[in-house]
């Protein structure tokens, strides 16, 4: 990290498509046809373990440690939770429910979390207990999430009706009891990357060419950083809450 130096470049060719990695397992999860999943050295390429399934995966996600592959399900509205060494089935997590074909699931930053999202629906759940927390509607398609250190606070980017405007905003929730507790509008576009710092104090919400910093307690814009020569699609803290 010091030199920025790469250490490997491995090429994933077609018909292989990478669904996830993960830097702290130095693995890569990579498959052909959605039925068989390979995890393999991500320094290498070597296929280290495979997961096959009888029915097609709809995606799947390393955990923040890389211990674990939550893998999604098309004949229902599920997670399968893999173990990575060895690959085994752990769990199964279901019970969101939403009327569009189309959702998906990320983990909070601890990995304690599974955050479900559909469109405007969102709900987070407990994964040891597999408990759902309650249902968050929005009123547009929800673009970024991130669950707080605290396993309570949830912020998501979308839009709302703000008088005769609809606004971009970041709508943050109390997950435990489904109310919301705050509102912020969005300067530069409904954010597409959102993330806490490590603390819990401040909130990156990533947008076109634009990263805001907010001050969440007192829910107020901190500073912009500019100078972006492209479109953002992601942000992270580092683990000191120094540099994002």
């Amino acid at each position: 990290g010091k030199t920025l130096q790469t250490l490997a470049n491995v090429q994933i060719q077609d018909p292989y498509f990478l669904l996830s990695f993960s830097p702290e397992a130095n693995l890569m999860a990579v498959t052909a046809d959605m039925l068989t999943i390979e995890l393999r050295d991500v320094y290498s390429g070597e296929v280290l373990k495979m997961i096959e399934r009888a029915t097609p995966a709809y995606f799947a996600e390393f955990s923040p440690d890389g211990t674990r592959l939550a893998v999604g399900t098309t004949d229902q509205f599920a997670v399968e939770m893999w173990s990575v060494d060895p690959a085994v089935l752990e769990q199964t997590l279901t019970g969101f429910t939403t009327a569009a074909p189309v959702y998906a699931v990320t983990f909070s930053a601890d990995g304690k979390f599974l955050i479900w999202y559909a469109r405007a629906s969102v709900q987070v759940m407990h994964i040891a207990s597999g408990q759902l927390g309650p249902a968050l509607s929005h009123e547009d398609f929800v673009s970024g999430l991130a669950l707080a250190p605290d396993d309570r606070l949830l912020a998501a980017g979308a839009a709302a009706q703000i008088g005769e405007d609809y606004t971009p905003i970041i709508q943050l929730w109390d997950s435990n009891a489904g109310q919301a507790v705050g509102r912020l509008v969005s300067p530069q576009g409904v954010p597409v990357s959102l993330s806490f710092s490590p603390d819990g104090s401040l909130l990156a919400a990533g947008a076109a060419r634009e990263v805001v910093l907010w001050d969440v307690q007192n829910q107020r814009e901190v500073t912009r950083l500019r100078g972006f020569n492209d479109a953002l699609n992601a942000s992270v803290f580092s683990p000191d809450g120094k540099t994002l």
